[in-house]
């Protein structure tokens, strides 16, 4: 990584951080939920912190590589645009929202469909990626309806 390269991410990562400390600073002033388990105050609140985190894991390897003087990186693996995998994950999107919008499958099958065959796919269809597509599916399509349902209570399809 490149010096130059190096202080753009941290500037950017200090970016990130200093915006997300607004948030953090403005979301103190919302109130507590009244009706709902958390209310409008600990969501963004709960987001910023999330955000900052994630920008200080972000800043770990600039900082790391403009402290010790590194300047050389591993060489990238070359980049094949697949436009027409974009476009049929695109219709499968469509496809799943419209789905469960006109009521034909609620939402963790839907997801666990969606995600299982999505992410099958864009591993090109190999076989061992497949178990791997199917617990990411489970997983995300019944812990998103749960935390969808039980803990930010929203009606889900």
């Amino acid at each position: 990584m490149d010096r130059d390269r190096a202080r753009w991410e941290v500037g950017v990562g200090a970016m990130v951080i200093a915006i997300a400390a607004a948030f953090l600073h403005d979301g103190r002033k919302l109130p507590p939920g009244v009706f709902e388990p958390i209310g409008p105050g600990p969501v963004p609140r709960a987001v910023s912190f999330a955000i900052i985190a994630l920008a200080l894991a972000m800043l770990a390897s600039p900082v790391w590589h403009l402290a010790t003087g590194r300047t050389a990186a591993p060489e990238a693996p070359p980049y094949f645009p697949r436009p027409a995998a974009a476009g049929l994950v695109l219709a499968g999107t469509a496809i799943y929202v419209a789905a469960m919008g006109l009521g034909w499958i609620g939402f963790a099958p839907a997801t666990i469909l969606f995600l299982t065959l999505t992410i099958w796919f864009l591993a090109e269809f190999r076989p061992t990626s497949l178990p791997i597509a199917l617990a990411l599916g489970v997983v995300l399509g019944f812990g998103l309806r749960y935390l969808f349902t039980r803990v930010l209570v929203t009606d889900l399809p």
